[in-house]
């Protein structure tokens, strides 16, 4: 794949420098050759330098997805719904083909899966399943995934948010979800 179908090659941000965008032809080259772990490590400092630029905290997150930090991963995506229209919520997974020049894709959603089905009460796992499922053209399996994902983590909005963008309905909570409890205050030390 040729650098003119790359996020950098995407209009310029406001707030972008030159130190940023650097990175993030670094952190593509990295990603496009194999070296995930690379692509996190410069991701991670363009993104410090271009914190409102959704469409590379898509690509964020698909690296995070690439070295199985679902958490990271979820985050990151989150953090790009926040800044984008919801057409291009998927920008990434819909052009996988851009980035990926081998199979390792769909090795990744097959360890996702795995993940899953070993960890069937992690939120954040669920979220990106149905997210990278939705965005394939899955609609039925993403719907699956993000109401256990809301169900898992009821104050999740933006998981409610994609859930319905792929037609689903979050599920009805049966009562309010519970506030968290105060952090107690450290007792006295007795003299």
């Amino acid at each position: 794949p040729s650098d003119a179908s790359s996020v950098a090659s995407q209009p310029v941000p406001a707030g972008a420098t030159a130190e940023g965008l650097d990175y993030q032809r670094r952190a593509e080259a990295a990603f496009r050759a194999g070296r995930y772990d690379d692509a996190v490590r410069f991701a991670n400092h363009a993104a410090v330098e271009m914190p409102r630029n959704g469409k590379f905290f898509l690509f964020l997150s698909q690296a995070l997805f690439a070295v199985g930090d679902y958490r990271g991963a979820a985050g990151a995506t989150q953090q790009a719904m926040s800044f984008l229209d919801a057409k291009d919520w998927g920008d990434v997974v819909k052009n996988f083909r851009r980035y990926y020049s081998n199979a390792d894709y769909v090795e990744q959603v097959k360890r996702l899966e795995q993940f899953v089905e070993k960890n069937p009460d992690d939120p954040a796992a669920r979220f990106m399943l149905g997210y990278h499922w939705g965005f394939l053209g899955h609609p039925k399996e993403a719907q699956r995934e993000l109401a256990r994902a809301v169900e898992l983590e009821s104050r999740d909005e933006l998981a409610v948010k994609l859930l319905e963008h792929f037609g689903g309905k979050a599920p009805v909570a049966s009562s309010p979800p519970k506030p968290r409890p105060a952090p107690a205050e450290p007792a006295e030390p007795e003299r």
